[in-house]
């Protein structure tokens, strides 16, 4: 894994994969790092790199090289492995009540911390 956590990539949508083979050059298992907002990893068969459908999602950023000009929606296309978009169908939404009860605890720990 640390061979997958120090490769660099350029945008969302990018990929890397390490694949351990068995004695007869046969794929046995693959490990995936996908980049969407953060680094994902992920542990499959060789199926699971294939592409699956993307994700188009709408984002506001500055088109314009001027300052002055306003930020435009730009939509955004980020390719997804078949690995990554079977585990989002399945857990997103685990992931995403996870990340507000993290997000909750933190304001309660920083509540009960500060001094009176």
């Amino acid at each position: 894994m640390a061979h997958l956590q120090a490769i660099e990539f350029n945008k969302r949508g990018d990929q890397t994969h390490l694949v351990s083979l068995d004695s007869t050059n046969i794929v046995n298992m693959v490990a995936l790092a996908w980049v969407n907002c953060k680094r994902r990893y992920f542990v499959g068969n060789a199926e699971g790199v294939t592409a699956a459908k993307p994700i188009f999602c709408k984002r506001w950023r500055q088109v314009s090289e001027d300052p002055f000009h306003n930020a435009e929606m730009v939509e955004l296309k980020i390719d997804q492995p078949w690995m990554a978009e079977t585990y989002y169908a399945a857990a997103g939404e685990i992931d995403c009540n996870n990340s507000q009860r993290q997000q909750d605890f933190e304001i309660e720990k920083y509540i009960c911390d500060v001094p009176s």
